[in-house]
């Protein structure tokens, strides 16, 4: 029997790029195909986090921080405007504003001595029975000019003029004058207006 052999010549450089080159391009489109496949079905549902109730992705993580950095900035400089001392914010305005504004007690004690001034220095001239802050920047006030006899009329002309020279009014609204008489009071002007304050 005759012996056969096969010789074999060693491979080139071109030969093992013709062999290994099919497999190769079939390896890097299946990787290629799995990966682009994971990164827009898989990966989505696995880096999902759960936060103040709902799933984001890493895209909306970001707009939700961004969202959150603006509104906590917008939040601590309103915080700001409320508790900055001295000069700033609306402290500070409220503070510049406050000595040119009278308290409503200051502006109650200076209306009662109005009365009495008006009345020649009699107590019982004046009756102010109801003095009460209106809308706006206004006092309403009610009450009976009485014990003047038929001078009331005159004495609630006075108390007018006189209110508006008080400090803290801008300006006074004057009631309808007239002049009643009852029996148990004799004559007597009741009045109801009101003072603009500055």
């Amino acid at each position: 029997m005759a012996d056969i052999t096969q010789k074999t010549f060693p491979a080139g450089g071109r030969e093992i790029a013709k062999r290994i080159a099919l497999p190769f391009l079939l390896f890097s489109f299946v990787l290629s195909a799995l990966l682009i496949i994971s990164y827009y079905l898989l990966l989505p549902e696995f880096t999902k986090v759960k936060v103040n109730g709902k799933n984001r992705d890493t895209a909306e993580l970001r707009a939700y921080v961004l969202d959150l950095r603006e509104k906590v900035g917008d939040l601590e400089w309103r915080r700001s405007q409320f508790v900055t001392p001295l000069r700033e914010g609306l402290y500070g305005k409220a503070k510049a504003e406050k000595p040119g504004t009278a308290s409503f007690l200051d502006l109650r004690d200076s209306i009662l001595e109005t009365a009495v001034r008006s009345s020649d220095g009699r107590k019982d001239a004046v009756k102010i029975s109801s003095l009460s802050i209106s809308e706006g920047s206004s006092l309403r006030l009610e009450g009976r000019v009485m014990n003047s006899g038929p001078g009331s009329m005159t004495v609630l002309a006075r108390f007018v003029d006189m209110l508006g020279e008080i400090e803290g009014i801008q300006s006074v609204e004057p009631p309808d004058f007239e002049r009643l008489e009852d029996g148990k009071n004799g004559f007597y002007s009741p009045f109801d207006f009101i003072l603009k304050l500055k």
